[in-house]
């Protein structure tokens, strides 16, 4: 079975960091993959910097040489306007990606 670490974040914008942290859950938890989830409207911020877009082409660059990293658009896609921690458990089987 696969082990797939999901990693959610505004990522407005991604930095060093967040590749750093997925790549110590990738080999600490042994997982497979890491999934990027980045949120559409975050909890602690009244608004984005970046496009929906820009983020996206952000992480796109910061992770294109990971192999085991990728991006689940499943919560910046969504139709809601509400603030949102996650609703990729309401969703698992809904698997969107970039």
């Amino acid at each position: 079975m696969k082990k797939v670490g999901l990693f959610g974040g505004s990522f407005d914008p991604i930095h060093k960091a967040h590749v750093t942290i997925a790549k110590l859950a990738l080999e600490q938890l042994q997982l497979d993959e890491i999934q990027f989830i980045p949120t559409k409207n975050n909890p602690w911020k009244d608004q984005n910097c970046a496009t929906r877009q820009e983020r996206l082409d952000m992480m796109v660059l910061a992770i294109q040489d990971e192999t085991e990293m990728t991006i689940n658009n499943i919560e910046i896609d969504s139709k809601s306007d509400k603030k949102n921690f996650t609703v990729i458990f309401k969703n698992i089987n809904k698997t969107n990606r970039y």
